[in-house]
């Protein structure tokens, strides 16, 4: 089997429309504690979401209509002045702007200087700031995404759910069944969102590391098929059950390092009977934010790029 191309092929799952672009293994890994049903109502206007950078606030998005809906310019008025951020450990505490107004050369999409920043911004891709957490304006409610790992109790039916989707979507990328039936699937990166203990939803990554046949010349490097599905699950009675996969078909290098997760959730808001999981994503040099509802099915809000100065 000989694969040239780096990402060949992403199949979204039959009727459920949400859609991501792409971007190590399953630790436990706390990401967010913002305590179970957290409110904010820092404001009487309508709500904004940002990341936030650490130095700056990068708006993604606001409720417009009713709906979470993407900002990628100009908010059409001046941004409120005082905000609530979250760090990555849960941590919450006020902020205020220093301008109200983009500035520099970050003005679209906008970064909002903050007054009093904690800490110097961490780089992430593509030479930007990382994301230190989210902040949000108005009214919020988040519940806590705590990282998931192999000693959990849930594990093992989590992985026997994920089991039948990826049997299921891996077909879409013409891998021979018996190839992929000879290889191992690793569960890469497991969330779970709860409120008061319970856990509601998970967002899963999967993938199984088929090794290249050894038929391509000798100039071309040895390289790794890396078949990964990925998506929801809903907590129900009878356990884990999908709410929506994807699966994509990539070729690396065999010493490749294990891959950064496709789409890394930085909080989950409550909106109605949805969820919306708010994710970054890295693709190449590209950086993303995007919001998904989970609710009847999986729905794709907004997909914003990140500022790049």
């Amino acid at each position: 089997m000989r694969v040239r191309q780096r990402a060949m092929r992403s199949t979204p799952d039959p009727g459920s429309p949400y859609c991501y672009h792409p971007l190590m293994r399953a630790g436990l890994v706390l990401l967010l504690v913002a305590g179970a049903g957290i409110l904010v109502r820092a404001q009487g206007t309508a709500s904004i979401l940002a990341v936030d950078l650490g130095t700056h606030l990068q708006p993604i998005a606001q409720l417009r209509d009713g709906g979470w809906v993407g900002v990628s310019g100009s908010l059409g008025r001046l941004a409120p002045r005082d905000w609530t951020r979250w760090d990555l450990e849960g941590r919450s505490s006020s902020l205020r702007l220093s301008v109200r107004e983009p500035t520099g050369r970050c003005a679209a999409p906008r970064w909002l200087p903050v007054a009093s920043p904690s800490a110097r911004a961490a780089v992430g891709g593509a030479g930007t700031p990382a994301a230190a957490g989210i902040a949000a304006s108005g009214s919020v409610s988040l519940d806590p995404v705590l990282g998931v790992g192999e000693t959990s109790p849930e594990w093992g039916r989590i992985q026997s759910a994920v089991g039948i989707a990826f049997e299921h979507r891996a077909r879409d990328h013409g891998v021979a069944a018996a190839t992929l039936a000879r290889v191992p699937m690793t569960l890469d990166w497991v969330y779970a969102s709860s409120r008061g203990g319970r856990v509601y939803s998970y967002y899963v990554e999967a993938s199984k590391r088929v090794p290249d046949a050894g038929n391509t010349p000798e100039e071309d490097p040895q390289g790794i098929v890396r078949v990964a599905v990925s998506g929801w699950l809903r907590a129900t009675p009878n356990g884990p059950a999908t709410a929506g996969t994807r699966s994509e078909l990539y070729w690396e290098p065999a010493e490749a390092p294990l891959p950064r997760p496709i789409l890394k959730p930085l909080a989950v808001l409550r909106h109605g009977s949805d969820q919306v999981w708010v994710m970054q994503g890295h693709l190449g040099v590209r950086d993303t934010f995007a919001l998904y509802a989970l609710g009847g099915t999986v729905r794709s809000l907004a997909t914003v790029d990140a500022a790049s100065c």
